[in-house]
């Protein structure tokens, strides 16, 4: 590697002001009296956790593991509890299920009746099947239904009803 005298000038002058700079600086340093080095005095701060650590580690003075069971075992314990017999109380039947609602008649040469069953409107004509309900008669404003043997009337309610 050649050195070139061009080139060599630059880096030179920077190392120089390098020099003087950290010369001025320790000379500011040691005339503000900072370069002595002053005691810093130790406090002993208390341990914040050493109390609860303390706490932790010390025995539980009323043990309440007697009247505990095991989580981790299946089945009985040696002491089973005793439930006395009573006699079941007899189920309700189940509240009627949902029924049709009449939302609309067509009312023409072959009638029509809009059905609304289940969240779901229906188209339906006499003899038609909704479910488990059988269209028996459409009229002006109600509709028959049979349904297991019973039949049921869905009247068309008026504006406000």
């Amino acid at each position: 590697m050649k050195l070139d005298p061009k080139v060599a000038p630059g880096p030179i002058a920077a190392l120089v002001a390098l020099l003087l700079i950290s010369l001025e600086i320790a000379d500011a340093l040691h005339r503000a009296g900072s370069s002595r080095a002053t005691p810093v005095a130790r406090v002993q701060l208390d341990d914040p956790v050493a109390d609860f650590e303390g706490r932790l580690s010390a025995p539980d003075p009323h043990p309440a593991t007697a009247n505990l069971r095991d989580p981790f075992r299946f089945g009985p314990e040696h002491l089973a509890v005793q439930v006395p017999a009573r006699a079941r109380p007899q189920a309700a039947p189940p509240p009627p299920g949902p029924t049709p609602v009449l939302t609309a008649i067509i009312w023409d040469n072959d009638p029509r009746a809009s059905i609304r069953w289940n969240g779901r409107d229906y188209t339906v004509k006499a003899n038609s099947q909704i479910s488990d309900y059988q269209v028996v008669l459409i009229g002006r404003d109600q509709v028959l239904l049979a349904h297991g043997g019973e039949s049921l009337i869905l009247k068309l309610h008026g504006k406000g009803e």
